[in-house]
């Protein structure tokens, strides 16, 4: 089992870094509403730099889920989980 806490703070930070953003403005509420350059591009920057922070490889179901950042969470506690 991993730390969801620590791996709650390694998302903030990975969004942080994919979109430009102090980490202190990432919220786990937010959306792709709510991130500016969270398009289409910035989509697969996201993508590439979870599965490079987390050394997994996300299904395209897993990808497409990932609309939020609370989504991002339990999407990759689940793949850490290996379920």
């Amino acid at each position: 089992m991993h730390n969801k806490e620590e791996i709650t703070k390694r998302v903030i930070n990975v969004f942080a870094n994919s979109f430009n953003m102090d980490e202190s403005k990432v919220k786990i509420s937010d959306t792709k509403k709510d991130i500016e350059l969270w398009d289409s591009i910035g989509h697969l920057h996201l993508i590439m730099n979870i599965e490079l922070e987390f050394e997994i490889r996300l299904s395209v179901d897993e990808i497409n889920g990932i609309n939020s950042v609370e989504n991002c969470i339990k999407i990759i506690n689940k793949s850490l989980d290996g379920n």
